[in-house]
């Protein structure tokens, strides 16, 4: 069986199977290596850490967490489907629009968290971090749109290869 890719030129089935194997060996093992980083530094923070530092790093990302499902408005998902639909200038407009509007998010989410300070005195963590945890997730959104291009374009090498380095200086 044949299937013709968008340069028009016949792929075998077999071609196919060859490229999926590569491309779920190179996701596969970019998540593997993502999801080994922090397990293989718990030890090293356990001992530089005291434990009411470990919990302000524990409430910071916990807070960045929250923050990146209200920040990131679904953008992977958005460009999955779009990135099909529209073509060249649309597409970037779109791109240009879901970053606009993650901004505008994250300025919202930071201003209402410091302005509840009830909410402030419970996460028990510095206001500059509270800010500072909406940023990196305003950010992360962003990595994350760049991530799912990579994807979309078919790309697992440039994917995986930032994936890994992201998580390195994260733990760094």
């Amino acid at each position: 069986m044949e299937l013709l890719v968008n340069s028009g030129s016949p792929v075998s089935s077999s071609g196919r199977r060859s490229s999926f194997r590569n491309d779920f060996l190179c996701y596969g093992l970019t998540e593997l290596i993502n999801k080994m980083m922090p397990f293989l530094l718990l030890p090293v923070m356990a001992r530089v850490l005291n434990p009411a530092e470990f919990g302000h790093v524990a409430m910071f990302e916990t807070l960045h967490a929250v923050s990146l499902v209200v920040v990131s408005l679904g953008v992977s998902g958005a460009i999955k489907v779009f990135y099909f639909r529209y073509p060249g200038d649309e597409f970037a407009r779109f791109l240009g629009t879901l970053i606009v509007l993650s901004t505008l998010f994250s300025l919202a989410v930071v201003a209402l968290l410091l302005c509840l300070p009830e909410l402030q005195r419970w996460l028990l963590i510095p206001s500059s971090w509270v800010a500072l945890a909406v940023v990196a997730a305003l950010a992360e959104a962003i990595n994350v749109a760049r991530l799912t291009l990579w994807q979309v374009e078919q790309q697992p090498l440039h994917y995986g290869g930032y994936r890994v380095a992201q998580t390195a200086l994260n733990m760094g």
